[in-house]
């Protein structure tokens, strides 16, 4: 009877020995990624070595950690798959973070993978840049300044021209031909994410031609009326360069003989 026993309890640990060693058989190396920034929403393909037999049913999963790294929470990345790599996306409300890390996780059996050796730096694309003025207006011929805008915190200012090509610096826009022109801006952190643009838009205009006027004669000591002009928005001025322009017209004084000169102008 003791022999008997004692059989039976080889064979049962050897069964068990046996089932320790192949549950132990399957393993998953994540692999080194190939990108470590990213602006989110993004596409990430997932590299993995695998060991061991996994069910007909398997699928893997790409989980992403905490922004310190932590696994205590994953997120699981869409979509699964069953061969390497897995190209995943990262949603857009994945908080911005340095020192995120992403694993491949079985389904049949449930295999944890090695932790991806990459680090990654994930950041949402900001708000558009402060824009105080979006439409400016100069005649031709006027002097332009550059266009501006405000960055938030540490991010940098992106202008493009009506083409949508980069530029250097702020734009000057040019005032020698008339027309519209638009420009536009965003604003780039760090990990060169870019957010929405905002289009300005500058209209160069020709000058209007003078306003109509006439030559008036009026006798000393005659009452004489408001000065009169053919225009619009006509403004008047007590010289020919400078000052600030009324949009009252003047009455001539008839009580000394002479002549008087005023000035008017007219806009579009």
């Amino acid at each position: 009877m003791n022999f008997r026993f004692f059989t039976h309890w080889i064979l049962a640990g050897l069964i068990g020995m046996s089932l320790i060693s192949e549950s132990k058989a399957q393993t998953i190396t994540t692999g080194v990624l190939s990108a470590s920034e990213l602006c989110v929403p993004a596409s990430l393909s997932v590299p993995f070595t695998k060991t061991g037999t996994f069910g007909a049913d398997n699928t893997f999963t790409v989980e992403l950690s905490g922004p310190s790294g932590s696994f205590s929470t994953p997120r699981v990345l869409a979509p699964t798959g069953t061969a390497s790599p897995l190209v995943v996306t990262i949603p857009a409300d994945v908080a911005n973070g340095t020192g995120y890390q992403v694993r491949v996780v079985s389904s049949n059996p449930k295999v944890v993978g090695t932790t991806s050796a990459t680090v990654l730096t994930l950041q949402q694309a900001p708000a558009a840049p402060n824009v105080a003025t979006t439409a400016y207006s100069y005649c031709t011929g006027a002097t332009a300044v550059p266009l501006s805008a405000t960055a938030s915190g540490s991010n940098t200012l992106q202008w493009y021209d009506g083409g949508g090509n980069p530029l250097a610096s702020a734009p000057i826009p040019p005032t020698t031909t008339a027309g519209t022109q638009t420009y536009s801006v965003a604003q780039v952190t760090s990990t060169k994410c870019t957010s929405p643009k905002v289009t300005i838009t500058v209209n160069i205009v020709a000058p209007p031609a003078a306003p109509g006027v006439s030559p008036l004669q009026v006798c000393q000591g005659a009452g004489a009326g408001a000065l009169t002009a053919s225009g619009a928005n006509l403004l008047w001025y007590a010289a020919a360069s400078g000052g600030t322009g009324s949009a009252t017209a003047p009455t001539p004084a008839t009580g000394t003989a002479g002549t008087t000169s005023y000035y008017v102008s007219q806009s579009a």
